[in-house]
């Protein structure tokens, strides 16, 4: 999903990807919905991140691996918020919101996508 400029609007050769929490799975409870059952989602997350921003030199790949543990919060936190049929239905919602967290903690141009390389919820 792109951000504010949207990942069309940045070559591809001025990208990088971020896999957070080192490429594997997180997994997380999903809120309860009417069914009154407990129901979890399983994601890999990647942030796409712009080359040419002013922030990539200080928020590079070392610095956001030391912020894994925030950035990975974050996601569980975001996705905890839906019930499995709103997460199901809302993916790009979803990736949305956890853009504009990642926006606001490391710049609007620097952060310019959210990728579920993989999502699975039950």
């Amino acid at each position: 999903l792109g951000g504010e400029n949207g990942t069309s609007n940045i070559p591809i050769d001025q990208q990088d990807t971020y896999k957070v929490n080192e490429g594997e799975k997180i997994t997380t409870n999903l809120a309860k919905g009417n069914d009154g059952k407990s129901h979890y989602a399983i994601v890999k997350v990647s942030l796409v991140l712009n080359k040419k921003s002013d922030n990539y030199a200080t928020y590079n790949q070392e610095f956001l691996t030391n912020q894994d543990e925030t950035i990975k919060n974050d996601v569980i936190r975001v996705i905890g918020q839906y019930t499995l049929d709103e997460f199901e239905t809302n993916k790009e919602q979803v990736k949305s919101e956890i853009l504009s967290d990642m926006q606001k903690l490391f710049g609007a141009d620097l952060v310019i996508g959210v990728n579920f390389s993989e999502s699975t919820s039950e």
